[in-house]
C-alpha cells in the first residue's frame, strides 16, 4: 500500500469517527435534561448512573462485534448495522409515544400525574408546567 493511500484511509476513518461523535454529542446531556421533568435530584442519579451503565454496555458489546469479522458470513461493520436496528425501533417509538412532559403523559393515574406535575412545579423548573 502506498503511503498516500494509507494517509487517506486514516483521514477517512477519522471523519467518521468525528461524524459519530457529533451525532452522540447531544445525547447524553438531552437525556439528563428530559429526566428533570420527571425525577427528584436525588432520584435522578440513579437513573443517570443506569444511562451510564448502558453506555458502557454498548461498548462491551461493540467490542465483541468488532472481533466477530466473517461470523456468519457477515463483516463486522455489517453486524453493527443489525445491532442498530434495535436501536433505531425504539428511537421510532419514543420519539412519538413518550411525553415531554408529566402532565401530557396518559400511562399515569390521575393522582400520579398530579403528583409528577407537582413535585416538577416544586423544584421551581420553569419549563415543567407550560403556560
Amino acid at each position: 500500500m502506498r503511503r498516500t493511500e494509507w494517509m487517506a484511509k486514516i483521514a477517512s476513518r477519522q471523519l467518521k469517527q468525528q461524524q459519530l461523535t457529533h451525532v452522540y454529542n447531544g445525547l447524553f446531556p438531552g437525556l439528563v435534561y428530559c429526566s428533570t421533568f420527571w425525577y427528584k435530584s436525588n432520584e435522578r442519579s440513579i437513573r443517570v448512573a443506569l444511562i451510564l451503565a448502558s453506555a458502557t454496555l454498548a461498548s462491551a458489546i461493540a467490542y465483541g462485534i468488532k472481533h466477530m469479522n466473517k461470523a456468519g458470513g457477515v463483516s463486522a461493520w455489517r453486524w453493527l448495522f443489525i445491532k442498530g436496528i434495535p436501536s433505531v425501533i425504539s428511537a421510532f417509538f419514543v420519539c412519538f409515544f413518550l411525553p415531554d412532559f408529566p402532565d401530557d403523559a396518559k400511562w399515569p393515574t390521575v393522582q400520579e400525574r398530579d403528583l409528577a406535575v407537582h413535585a416538577c412545579v416544586s423544584r421551581a423548573a420553569k419549563t415543567c408546567s407550560r403556560p
